[in-house]
């Protein structure tokens, strides 16, 4: 081998030599980029199960609320709805008294001015019935 042949050959030994090197470095560097994205991934994944978490414990409490209001929104109904059948039962009682009222003013003022009093209760009552029947319509 010649003298020029064994400076190829040591120049080619020093390449290889250098291009290990970079090799050892390009995987270094690829391990902690790899180590990187791993960690970030894991981190996430982490997120996205507390997310997730949170989105239920949200629809959980929505549907608690939604279920509490309906709740109430049915007890409120049936108060009204009570209160309506009461009001309608003393109207019809007062429209049955005022109507026996009526038939017997004809031979007195007094029952005429007690039979008016009776209507003016019965008008009230009907717009209490009347603003029952309004609040109901509106609750559904």
């Amino acid at each position: 081998a010649t003298k020029s042949e064994l400076d190829m050959v040591a120049d080619l030994a020093a390449i290889l030599e250098r291009l290990k090197d970079d090799m050892v470095a390009l995987n270094a560097f690829a391990s902690d980029y790899n180590q990187r994205i791993e960690t970030q991934l894991e981190s996430i994944h982490h997120q996205s199960v507390c997310y997730q978490q949170l989105i239920q414990s949200k629809e959980k409490e929505l549907a608690n609320q939604m279920e509490a209001h309906r709740s109430a929104f049915k007890s409120k109904l049936s108060r009204k709805q009570q209160q309506y059948i009461e009001l309608s039962a003393r109207c019809r009682s007062i429209k049955q008294s005022l109507d026996l009222n009526t038939e017997n003013a004809s031979n007195s003022t007094h029952d005429l001015s007690q039979s008016q009093s009776q209507q003016e209760q019965c008008d009230t009552i009907q717009q209490e019935i009347d603003q029952l029947s309004a609040d109901s319509q509106q609750l559904l």
